[in-house]
């Protein structure tokens, strides 16, 4: 038997959220968030890291959207911070039609310069002259037509719905 609660208080109001649970399994009754599930996260890793973040799970998962930067542990702009630019970026609705959740994954190299590649369901983003690695001002140039690639990629599940402002990004 399945039941479904609905509250009438004004904390659920506010999240939006339903409540269901399953009462025969005597399962526990937990409230999730839209917007707490699809979310952008920035945390440092590796390449392999980046790969596997974006790679597909199972034959009914598509993959995920995912960044790599690889940049300075010091200086004018870190690694980490090109990081949380470059996810602002790809979230904004003013560069692009498809703003987008997406995992940014930073490395500390010591580049000074930065190199920054994107996957899409674990293929990695490649221009017609064969560029897969990119500076933080090109990748940032780039919003609208990588955006683009990942929708035609992957589809549309991580694409921030109209009027849905972009969940707070967490550093891990």
């Amino acid at each position: 038997m399945i039941t479904l609660v609905a509250a009438n208080s004004d904390e659920l109001k506010a999240q939006s959220n339903v409540m269901a649970f399953n009462d025969n399994a005597k399962a526990k009754t937990e409230l999730v968030n839209a917007a707490v599930l699809n979310k952008t996260t920035i945390k440092p890793g590796t390449l392999g890291d980046a790969i596997d973040a974006s790679d597909p799970v199972n034959d009914y998962d598509k993959g995920s959207f995912v960044l790599f930067v690889q940049g300075p542990k010091d200086g004018q702009m870190t690694a980490r911070q090109m990081a949380v630019m470059l996810a602002d970026a790809y979230q904004d609705r003013r560069l692009t039609d498809f703003p987008t959740y997406l995992t940014v994954i930073y490395s500390n190299t010591g580049d000074t310069k930065g190199k920054v590649s994107a996957f899409s369901g674990g293929v990695l983003y490649t221009t017609e002259d064969g560029q897969t690695a990119f500076t933080a001002k090109d990748i940032w140039n780039g919003v609208k037509p990588i955006t683009k690639w990942n929708v035609e990629n992957i589809g549309t599940d991580d694409v921030i719905p109209e009027g849905l402002e972009p969940a707070k990004m967490e550093i891990q």
